[in-house]
């Protein structure tokens, strides 16, 4: 009986053990996520005020972001009419979350962040249905392939350590 279980428990060890050598860090990482806009009416201080970077647009957001990395497959540059703008790219649930509330939140805004900086606001206008958020974002053209870059690339780390 012991010949049986010694390697049971050997090889339950060794489990135990490499599993415990994966990182969960991410190394600089640049972490996306959009907040919905605050209403001037919504009592208390627990929702501050930003300010976007070029605009120097001062908003107030909700304590909590709508969509967190787990909710964006990946973010996308796309060239348009008036120069380079980004697509957020949501999961599923996420895109059923952001046709309601961009339904019901007309004329306020979702504002993109990178980390803990306001980097960007798009003004609802209409209900959102197909799961894809495009946007201007406050960054110089020249810095904003790299920032997309960061931002998938904490996405993929993000996931990764989520499984």
């Amino acid at each position: 009986m012991s010949k049986i279980l010694f390697p049971i428990f050997l090889f339950c060890g060794l489990i135990v053990v490499m599993s415990g050598c994966r990182s969960t860090k991410i190394e600089d990482p640049h972490v996306p996520t959009i907040f919905l806009e605050a209403a001037g009416s919504v009592p208390g201080d627990e929702h501050p005020y930003v300010t976007l970077p070029i605009s120097e647009t001062r908003l107030r957001v909700f304590s909590k972001p709508v969509f967190g990395p787990a909710d964006i497959i990946r973010i996308e540059m796309v060239q348009v009419e008036r120069g380079l703008a980004v697509r957020y790219l949501l999961k599923p649930s996420a895109a059923r979350e952001l046709i309601r509330s961009s339904g019901d939140n007309l004329g306020y805004s979702y504002i993109f962040f990178d980390n803990d900086t306001a980097i960007g606001a798009r003004k609802i206008d209409g209900m959102i249905n197909d799961g894809i958020l495009y946007t201007f974002l406050e960054v110089p053209d020249d810095e904003l392939p790299e920032l997309v870059a960061d931002m998938n690339r904490t996405l993929v780390e993000y996931r990764r350590n989520s499984w």
